[in-house]
This record gives structure tokens, sequence and C-alpha cells, in this order.
């Protein structure tokens, strides 16, 4: 897991999006202290990434669409 990379790095802080991720992460995984079975926190995770809340937090950070119109077949 990244958060908890970015845990291990504490008291550095990365840019407020991402905080605001690992917030809404760790309500639904918490920091694993011991070595144990990650299927109930994989599943919580896609839980999460199912119900579109980190599409709508990171909306409200950024424009998603920026740059769309650059994509294309070449």
């Amino acid at each position: 897991y990244a958060t908890q990379a970015i845990a291990f790095r504490r008291p550095l802080k990365s840019s407020p999006i991402i905080e605001e991720i690992i917030g809404l992460v760790r309500k639904k995984v918490n920091f694993a202290t011991q070595d144990k079975v990650l299927s109930s926190d994989i599943y919580a995770l896609h839980q999460l990434i199912l119900s579109d809340t980190l599409t709508q937090t990171l909306a409200a950070h950024e424009d998603l669409n920026d740059g769309f119109e650059s994509f294309g077949l070449y």
C-alpha cells in the first residue's frame, strides 16, 4: 500500500490532495502493524474505488478533463 509507505515517512507530508486520499483510505483500512491476510483490506479498498468517492475527491481539487482534448488516435 502506498499509504503505508507514506506513513513511514511521517512527519513529512504529501500534497493536500494525496493527504485527503490517504484520509479516505484510512477510514476503510487501518495502518498494518503486523503481517496479516489482506483480502478484507483489498475488498474494502475495491468498494471505495467503486463508490466514486475517490473520483469526486480528486475532482474537487483538479479539473479531471483538463487536457482531455489533446488525447486522440495518432
